[in-house]
Formats: C-alpha cells, structure tokens, sequence
C-alpha cells in the first residue's frame, strides 16, 4: 500500500492508488445465553431456519465469526435476536463494518533497470 515503484521483469513501474469506495462487511456470532435472557418475539428454532442462515449461525456457533462481504446476512439471523438449538439458546449479534476499496495502476516508467531503485 505505501510502495510508490515495483520492479517487475527487469522494469520499473510507477504504483499510483486510489480509493474506490466501501465494501460493506458483515459479522456474526452467536453466544450461549441463558433462557431466561431470551424474548419469544426474538425466537428462532434452528430447524425453521433457511439453509443460508443455518450455514451462517453454524459457523457462528462454533466459535467462529461468520463473515461476507458485499452481500447481506440472510434476514432470519438479522431479524431474530436468538436461536434455539439442540434445547440450548444463542444471542446473535450482528456487526457492521465498511471496508474501504482500492484501485492500482502501473504504469511503466523504465526498462531493464539495475536491481534497487
């Protein structure tokens, strides 16, 4: 990111960036709760969960956070606060973050240039 030049194949090529924007990335976890910190209104069985956000809360359950960039997590697990499983209750928390995106361009500004610049 800091580089101004690479050498590449004997040339050397000026490095330019610019910032190309955001990249929206969202995380899950889910969290073993007590029952009695679960509200019905907020209630998911794991079983009436689609297979996209089964996928998500399994990755989330086990430790891991699940992640995607660029797309939404699937609406069940941003629309319900927990989920039932295996007679267990799991908090889900969803967090938001912009990943900033870049654009490079080389452009040649030597030929077989000595080794260092």
């Amino acid at each position: 990111m800091e580089a101004e030049f690479v050498l590449y194949q004997d040339s050397r090529y000026r490095i330019e960036k610019e910032q190309a924007g955001y990249i929206a990335e969202y995380a899950l976890e889910a969290t073993l709760t007590s029952d009695s910190n679960v509200e019905v209104g907020d209630l998911v069985a794991y079983g009436d969960l689609t297979q996209e956000a089964a996928a998500a809360f399994d990755e989330a359950q086990t430790g891991d956070r699940y992640t995607i960039r660029g797309e939404t997590l699937p609406d069940q697990v941003v629309s319900n606060q927990y989920v039932e499983f295996d007679g267990e209750y799991y908090e889900l928390t969803v967090i938001v973050a912009d990943i900033p995106s870049w654009t490079f361009t080389a452009t040649k500004v030597a030929e077989r240039v000595a080794r260092g610049f």
